[in-house]
């Protein structure tokens, strides 16, 4: 396993589908963050620096057309 130094967001109300996509990430040397609603990804967005976002497109909260929409208020490229 090689560290990238790259952080990925991955948000999804699946449990096991998140803990898949960890495991499989982390395998791959990305530092991985979770959400499990969209109300939380922003939250984190907003105070993590991050590289990429897995985002589902229906969830809890906040889907993934409205965490966009509020997108441009963040600035997850830092």
């Amino acid at each position: 396993m090689t560290n990238t130094g790259l952080r990925i967001l991955v948000c999804d109300d699946d449990d096991l589908l998140v803990e898949l996509l960890q495991f499989r990430l982390r395998a791959k040397g990305y530092e991985v963050l979770t959400a499990f609603d969209g109300q939380a990804a922003m939250d984190i967005a907003g105070t993590e620096r991050l590289d990429a976002v897995v985002l589902d497109a229906m969830m809890p909260r906040l889907d993934r057309k409205s965490t966009r929409l509020n997108s441009s208020h963040t600035d997850i490229s830092r």
